[in-house]
């Protein structure tokens, strides 16, 4: 059962409305502006280095493999942060959603024969 209620009531409600919508648009706003503010992460070169490929791959998989660019773009970007021998292992692969995928898994990407790229 609804209770009659009055104008300034039926005011009062929708300014609290209007309040708290506001409230979560300027939120989220701002977390959108700030995103923009930041400064890309730069993903460092990896070349095979035994050493480097921890923070390597952490950057990339951080920056890249989760992301939500397709697998295509993906390929582009890792052939983009690897070198030398790391990228003659991935650049013959092609240019497909299951190249990036092969490029991932891949058993001939291998880090002094101990690390697959994503293992």
């Amino acid at each position: 059962m609804l209770l009659p209620t009055s104008e300034s009531q039926t005011q009062f409600v929708t300014n609290q409305r209007s309040k708290f919508n506001t409230t979560v648009y300027e939120k989220s706003h701002l977390n959108s502006d700030a995103s923009r503010l930041l400064t890309r992460v730069s993903i460092p070169k990896f070349s095979g280095d035994k050493k480097n490929y921890e923070s390597w791959r952490a950057a990339f998989y951080a920056c890249v493999d989760q992301s939500n660019s397709s697998p295509e773009y993906k390929l582009l970007r890792l052939r983009e942060c690897l070198q030398g021998e790391a990228l003659k292992v991935v650049e013959n692969l092609g240019h497909s959603p299951a190249a990036y995928d092969a490029a991932k898994s891949s058993a001939s990407m291998v880090v002094h024969a101990e690390h697959s790229l994503f293992a």
